[in-house]
């Protein structure tokens, strides 16, 4: 989905949509990709978690975002053997 597609749902609805609303469609993917990059070294997450997460994430290696965030995997997936 994109941002017009996202925009354009919300507004179909006859509601007014805040950008809470809107950026709420946008935070899973977001926590995943920096838990991609945490997992990976790539940056380092302070603060707290809970039911109101707060938390700030910090760059380490400026170079290495965008190749990691390209890879497979994210460090997820279970080694397998064959």
């Amino acid at each position: 989905m994109t941002i017009d597609d996202i925009l354009l749902k919300a507004l179909e609805g006859g509601e007014p949509a805040t950008v809470h609303d809107i950026l709420k469609h946008f935070e899973r993917r977001v926590r995943i990709r920096l838990n991609k990059l945490r997992v990976r070294g790539v940056v380092v997450r302070d603060g707290r978690g809970g039911a109101h997460r707060k938390f700030t994430y910090r760059l380490l290696q400026p170079n290495v975002p965008a190749k990691a965030l390209g890879k497979k995997g994210g460090g997820f997936a279970p080694h397998r053997r064959a």
